[in-house]
């Protein structure tokens, strides 16, 4: 190999895989290490926009912007969005923030007296929450969106594998037979719940705050529901000093649910790391999805899930200090406010790729099915359900075969005898009690025969799990339908303000 090709191309642990790692996962992984973040409110930047030329057209609406005015601040706007796209448009920290640079950028196109129209009836007060509310549902779906398609990999994987049997764990231990698919429906459960709870989290957030002004209304004639419809809310937020006191409120309520959708992804992660590592060696991650050591060239590391963990420690301190940082603030408008902007920010930079990650690193799992076989083998696993089975078929109490069972592990772990026939033994010396004939010892050691008996409501039977899965399906279709639903009624405000900019000015955006 010549020296060229032996360089550092890619990360130095690349060559002990068979194929490439995942740039997703390399750059999941990598975090900030070696990437700049964009600037708060360059971020903002098109959903200040959004505004100005929703508030802007209300005021033409109602003849306080003259329809040629109007033209000139719309044709400015569109102007600097096109810059921005280019990325030949720079904030200047000179004038403060977003909202300065835009009316600035419109009055160097369009004159002073012309950009002096666009603050009128609002204030920055309101005007920033308005944006925020807009930034916060568009990441909100956007989120909900790859939450819901990590829901779906995981029921696919459920139906695949209602009779994978596999050990199952309490305490990290051994502890009953259950199957992969229960495994993996559980966790779309939760998932399912987060989603849930992200779209309930748009709804609620869904008032505009636009108008409000500096939190105690204005004298202008402003039609705040007009101006809300063309902004995709579904109607105005009525006080405008709770408009302005609570401009914190929805991002931590929506940090508190994408805490706990990471506390779920932290489960995940745990079980991925747990199953695919020696001893367990249960499932095996794709390379895609594991690096490597520096050092250590036989490693394969499941540093997504680690990191998984680290952000879920993340968001669950970005919803504390959310909580935290307008405790005890009198009503209205108090600069700390400004901080839940960075923080919520900094959690969707956080949390946005992880379940396209997650979901990928699901989707290139493969299984040892001869193994989870095996280790079935060990530890007892079958111990609770043949102390049910006693408890039904002998009729007596659960807690006297729960006894019974205990002293059968004990002499089994003493003689070296399987549990079946420990238990024979423990059963000769009570009396009246049948022992276990020979099909009752052979079913009893069989994890299919088991786990299929285990079909209460829930539980791990196939039929459970496909009636599970089945009932998963459901929701999420609704889900899904509940969402796409939402994002019709803003693309349905978007083509409203378009029409209204027509109507208005004469004019209309070129894109």
């Amino acid at each position: 190999m010549s020296e060229k090709g032996k360089g550092m191309s890619g990360p130095v642990w690349g060559r002990r895989l068979a194929s490439a790692a995942g740039e997703a996962n390399v750059a999941f992984c990598a975090g900030w290490d070696v990437r700049r973040r964009e600037a708060a409110d360059l971020q903002l930047l098109p959903c200040d926009l959004w505004t100005n030329r929703a508030h802007c057209v209300m005021l033409a609406r109602a003849g306080v912007i003259p329809a040629q005015s109007l033209k000139a601040i719309l044709k400015a706007l569109r102007e600097l969005e096109e810059c921005s796209e280019q990325g030949r448009f720079e904030l200047d920290p000179k004038l403060e923030d977003v909202h300065l640079n835009v009316e600035s950028y419109v009055e160097a196109q369009a004159g002073v007296s012309v950009a002096g129209l666009m603050h009128t009836g609002r204030s920055r007060n309101d005007q920033v929450a308005t944006d925020m509310r807009l930034l916060l549902r568009d990441k909100t779906l956007a989120f909900a969106g790859e939450a819901l398609a990590l829901c779906e990999t995981l029921v696919r994987l459920a139906k695949r594998n209602t009779r994978t049997l596999m050990p199952g764990l309490t305490h990290h231990q051994p502890a009953a037979w259950t199957s992969l698919g229960h495994w993996a429906a559980s966790h779309a459960f939760a998932f399912s719940r987060d989603a849930q709870t992200l779209l309930d989290a748009c709804d609620l957030m869904n008032a505009s705050p636009l108008g409000a002004a500096a939190s105690f209304g204005t004298s202008w004639p402003l039609d705040r529901p007009f101006a809300a419809s063309l902004l995709g809310f579904d109607g105005p937020q009525v006080n405008t000093l709770d408009c302005v006191t609570n401009r914190s409120e929805f991002e931590a309520r929506t940090a508190g649910h994408l805490a706990v959708w990471a506390q779920h992804a932290a489960t995940l992660a745990q079980d991925l790391i747990l199953f695919s590592s020696p001893p367990w060696s249960l499932m095996r991650i794709g390379d895609a999805y594991v690096t490597g050591s520096s050092i250590m060239p036989q490693k394969r590391n499941p540093d997504f899930a680690e990191v998984t963990k680290a952000k879920a420690a993340l968001a669950g301190s970005t919803a504390a200090t959310l909580l935290d940082l307008t405790r005890g603030d009198a009503s209205g408008y108090n600069r700390e406010q400004q901080w839940s902007k960075y923080l919520m920010l900094d959690l969707f930079a956080e949390l946005g790729p992880a379940p396209v990650v997650l979901r990928g690193a699901l989707e290139s799992l493969t299984f040892d099915k001869k193994r989870m076989r095996s280790l079935m083998q060990h530890d007892f696993l079958e111990a609770a359900d043949v102390a049910d089975y006693l408890a039904q078929t002998r009729h007596v109490a659960f807690r006297q075969t729960y006894r019974w069972l205990g002293e059968a592990v004990r002499l089994s772990e003493e003689t070296g005898q399987d549990l079946a026939h420990a238990v024979n033994a423990v059963l000769e010396k009570e009396k009246g009690i049948a022992l276990l004939d020979e099909t009752e010892m052979k079913n009893l050691t069989d994890p299919d025969y088991l786990v299929d008996r285990r079909s209460s409501l829930g539980g791990p039977s196939p039929e459970s799990v496909t009636a599970q899965c089945d009932l998963l399906s459901g929701h999420l279709r609704n889900l899904t339908a509940r969402r796409n639903k939402f994002m019709r009624g803003l693309d349905g405000a978007r083509h409203r303000l378009e029409q209204a900019m027509l109507r208005y000015s004469g004019t209309q955006r070129s894109k």
